[in-house]
């Protein structure tokens, strides 16, 4: 056995040259056909897999020669519907689409009696079959069915298309009649892709990637740096690869995002699903759910082994047309075709799915970062699983493990550099016991699928695996609730009695906590979505990773304080104010400093606060804690973490699930559910008309008795039928307001206003006020009346609404000058040294009642500045470049 040092290892060859993390650090890319193929049979089958999708052409793709003609040659020509001609077509089409949560039965059943109703109008009433082939052929849309394992190990295609068992447990393929006993779902990219530019509205919505692309170059050019990031675009990733000219103006950018879900919850029933998020339409289009393109199903109950042999159909389609040249398309909006790469910009998962994208072992692994970072992991004496701690314990002496210290300050981001003579050097192996040996130095189980794709056509790994707020959010809870409830593992060598931070314990304060969090119903608008429940008594029956991000990162705060010992408090709201930093959708350059050296300084605290460098409490650190260096330098690179989510996959599962209806297949019911959301994505964009209400957004909507007043502005309803007075508090500010606007009043003035209940904001967002909700019961009502606004230029202040109302200033009353104006009750500035304690993340003030009346103009100043004043503040504190220079190391 060889017993020198790995060459190829991270954790012997720390001091490697440095590796940027700018555009200046080009990825190294992996030659396939200098690869050997491994000696190791779970490796070399990745590699069959590789080769295979690096030489896929139109020639072995499993299209049939009809539905390859569609793709090759597509309508050059806008799909329209005559509303006379295309009548019943048109009725069969909504009628469709109206039951598509429903059975195939509830369509056949509703075309039978409008033919009994109109008997004169039955032929031209489509059936089931007809109209399913018609839709197919309209928006080209397609589902590839392939066999699979029935324990789900492996799909029998790519190098195992003729195997008539399976490699993995031998389990026979086809039935004794040969049928198969079991197939997954593909629905291929391509066609997809085609049916979203041949409407102009989406084609044209389809041209903010390359419009932001070039509002960025602008923005560099004139300040040298971005002021803010917005987008995935603004990211260094995306930017260098347009640089090296990888992307261009008439591709299409995909992000790819697989999940698992467990279909029900007292039996295993596994079923993993991936799909397309489209990078060309702006982040509030693309996130939604007639944008996200289906990808494909892969039915449990069991977890696939081989996730690439599942993948590849998908993969391989996508690899043919980008060999090819590129997918024809018809631009109905540039009314010209031309051929667009399908470019692959990330791959989002979580956890465990990240590693079927990436090939990189598992968080417990000795190297278990998932942007592979290279930070060595520490474990247990006797113990196989890894735990990121920066800390070394206290008479530790662990081989392999013992390293120093960690200064975060240097960690090392994705380094591609590295990455392609590792995966050499982990195939390479020559014997089992050298690729475990291997693997375990290198975080490296193989290849991964991506690799199989040509280089400019995909970001590559390991650059290409982004975080997951989502789940890193959701882990974190359960790792706190865990520590503060003293259910976490504790070692022989430990006592709960000594963990001061599992307050919870205490079965009374774990119960008045859970009604301090139901009781905070009364104060989350609706607009958040559903409220958190009674932890106490929900946590353990499904308690939503949404009810997490509201209880924890939005509550949390105020329901903890005087709850946690004051030093955990306060470290854990340092942990709040980073996680609702990162989940901005516009994030400044000049706050990124300040927050970087928040997520180390919390770190710091909580492996010593809670893990004290024991080795017994090594588990306390799980992987998450590491992940946290990362969050804010992954900006620079990626763009806000908000844009690489997966709450678009979890919601497309939730959606699918809710449909499924057949309980007796219920994966092969599931893939059909998926197939039937493709078309309907793909119907819908082909046909907005006939879709309006999915594409008109909340401020395209206009209720009854509404207002407009502009710039996106509504008054809503309820409105006052007759004009009154105000109280005489209310009066005094209002006329304190007209004085200020230079209006002359008479000594006999009377003021007289008509009140309205509630404002829509350009967002969307409904504001109510004090008068009509204070008739509500308190049992029944989502308060949605305090408002955040800014009086004072870069100052936010909270205050109540109590009604709008609109008010001539004009003097004669002739020429008239309405304003819409807010009735507001001002509060109390904050607790200054409770918001500097909380890191800035609980504003304790007070209503002020009559006390603090204020008339207020709808349009209030927004907290920010502009880009001058961004400029002069990054260049004065020199911060991005001291974040670099941290980052880089």
């Amino acid at each position: 056995m060889d017993d020198r040092p790995d060459v190829g290892s991270l954790a012997y060859d720390r001091n490697r040259h440095d590796h940027q993390n700018d555009e200046e650090d080009l990825p190294d890319t992996i030659d396939l056909s200098a690869l050997p193929l491994s000696r190791i049979p779970d490796v070399a089958i990745l590699q069959q897999f590789n080769s295979m999708l690096r030489s896929a052409s139109y020639d072995n793709c499993d299209l049939t020669e009809v539905q390859l003609e569609h793709l090759l040659n597509p309508s050059r020509e806008m799909v329209e519907l005559d509303p006379e001609e295309d009548r019943l077509f048109i009725l069969c089409l909504r009628t469709y689409m109206t039951c598509k949560s429903g059975s195939y039965r509830q369509y056949t059943e509703m075309v039978e009696n409008m033919r009994e109703a109109f008997p004169e109008k039955s032929d031209g009433l489509l059936s089931l079959d007809q109209l399913t082939r018609r839709i197919e052929r309209v928006t080209g849309i397609v589902e590839m069915r392939k066999d699979m394992c029935p324990k789900s190990c492996v799909g029998f295609t790519g190098p195992w298309s003729s195997l008539t068992a399976c490699p993995i447990c031998f389990a026979p393929r086809y039935d004794a009649e040969g049928k198969p006993l079991k197939t997954f779902t593909t629905i291929p990219l391509p066609q997809q892709v085609q049916a979203m530019r041949r409407h102009p509205d989406t084609a044209r919505d389809a041209r903010y990637f390359w419009d932001k692309v070039e509002e960025i170059q602008q923005l560099i050019a004139e300040y040298g740096f971005l002021p803010e990031y917005d987008d995935i675009v603004c990211g260094s990733e995306i930017r260098e690869t347009i640089r090296r000219g990888d992307i261009g103006e008439d591709d299409t950018i995909v992000m790819s995002t697989i999940d698992g879900a467990q279909l029900y919850r007292n039996k295993t029933s596994d079923c993993w699903m991936y799909g397309w998020v489209v990078v060309n339409f702006s982040p509030d289009r693309r996130y939604k759910q007639r944008y996200l393109l289906p990808g494909g199903f892969i039915g449990g109950p069991e977890k696939p082994k081989i996730f690439d042999s599942y993948l590849y159909p998908g993969l391989h389609i996508i690899s043919a047309v980008n060999n090819a040249g590129g997918l024809p398309v018809w631009d109905a909006y540039l009314c010209r075709s031309y051929l667009t790469k399908l470019f692959i910009a990330y791959a989002m998962a979580d956890g465990p799915g990240s590693t079927a994208w990436s090939s990189l072992v598992p968080h417990h692994g000795k190297i278990g970062c998932r942007l592979w970072c290279g930070m060595l992991g520490r474990h247990k004496p006797g113990c196989p699983h890894y735990y990121p701690a920066t800390l070394k314990p206290l008479d530790y002496a662990v081989e392999g493990c013992d390293h120093d210290d960690v200064d975060l300050h240097q960690f090392r981001g994705p380094n591609a550099a590295a990455y392609a003579p590792a995966v050499q050097f982990v195939t390479g192996a020559p014997t089992v016991t050298q690729y475990n040996r291997r693997r375990r130095e290198t975080g490296i189980t193989g290849t991964s699928p991506f690799m199989g794709l040509a280089p400019n056509t995909v970001i590559g790994p390991p650059r290409m695996f982004p975080l997951d707020i989502m789940h890193f959010s959701l882990n974190w809870g359960d790792l706190l609730l865990s520590l503060w409830r003293g259910t976490i593992d504790c070692g022989d060598s430990d006592s709960r009695n000594s963990w001061d931070f599992a307050v919870f314990r205490d079965a009374l304060v774990w119960t008045l906590h859970g009604e301090d969090v139901a009781r905070s119903t009364l104060f989350i608008p609706s607009l958040f979505g559903n409220p958190p429940r009674n932890i106490a008594e929900k946590l353990n029956s499904g308690y939503k990773a949404w009810e997490f991000v509201l209880y924890l990162w939005r509550l949390g705060p105020g329901l903890l304080l005087g709850v946690l010992p004051n030093r955990y408090w306060r470290s854990f709201c340092k942990l709040v104010s980073i996680v609702r930093f990162c989940e901005q959708k516009t994030i400044r350059r000049s706050d990124l400093l300040a927050m970087y050296d928040v997520s180390l300084d919390f770190i710091k605290e909580f492996e010593t606060q809670y893990y004290q460098r024991r080795a017994d409490r090594l588990h306390f650190i799980r992987p998450i804690v590491h992940t946290l260096a990362h969050l804010i330098p992954e900006i620079l690179r990626v763009g806000p973490a908000a844009c690489v989510s997966q709450w678009t996959m979890e919601r497309f599962i939730g959606l699918v699930t809710a449909d499924l209806k057949q309980h007796v297949t219920p994966y092969a019911n599931i893939a059909a559910r998926g197939v039937e959301r493709a078309k309907h994505n793909a119907l819908s964009m082909l046909f907005p008309k006939l879709f309006r209400k999915e594409h008109t957004t909340a401020t395209q909507r206009k209720p009854r008795g509404a207002k407009l007043l502009g710039s996106g502005y509504v008054l809503l309803r309820a409105k006052e039928s007759r004009s009154s007075s105000p109280s005489p508090a209310e009066a005094a500010a209002l006329e304190q307001y007209l004085r200020s606007a230079g209006i002359d009043l008479p000594l006999d003035w009377t003021p007289t206003v008509q009140r309205w209940a509630r404002l829509q904001l350009p967002n969307g967002q409904v504001v109510r006020s004090a008068w009509k909700e204070c008739l509500k019961a308190p049992d029944a009502l989502r308060r949605a009346r305090d408002i955040r606004l800014s009086i004072i230029p870069d100052q936010i202040d909270y205050a109540e609404v109590r009604y709008y109302f609109q008010y001539n200033l004009a003097a004669d009353g002739l020429d008239p000058n309405i304003r819409t104006l807010a009735m507001v009750s001002m509060c109390t500035r904050p607790d200054i040294g409770l918001l500097s304690a909380s890191s800035g993340t609980l504003w304790s003030c007070t209503h002020q009642g009559d006390a603090g009346l204020l008339s207020r103009r709808r349009r209030c100043r927004r907290k920010g500045c502009s880009r001058q004043e961004e400029k002069g503040r990054d260049v004065r504190d020199g911060s991005i470049d001291q974040l670099k220079s941290r980052v880089q190391g």
